[in-house]
């Protein structure tokens, strides 16, 4: 399974630390956006060829978080009635 890149937020690149307002190619997912859960490597050229595509996972994650943050909604306003 997959997830977002942590250090990246899902969007492939980062800004240097040297503070110039130009962006780096994330050092951790190398711009795929998305990291194994189990590895915390980057989606590797078998996943590519297995049908694997990046942004449909990264859509999938998106709408998993919020269907639960939909969830969280409604308990909490039934709760606050």
């Amino acid at each position: 399974m997959y997830q977002k890149c942590p250090i990246c937020e899902g969007r492939g690149m980062i800004s240097p630390p040297t503070g110039t307002s130009t962006l780096a190619v994330c050092t951790v997912c190398n711009g795929a956006k998305i990291i194994n859960e189990l590895t915390g490597l980057p989606p590797s050229l078998k996943d590519v060829n297995n049908g694997i595509d990046k942004d449909e996972i990264l859509n999938t994650l998106y709408k998993e978080k919020e269907e639960n943050f939909t969830d969280v909604m409604r308990d909490y306003r039934r709760r606050m009635q």
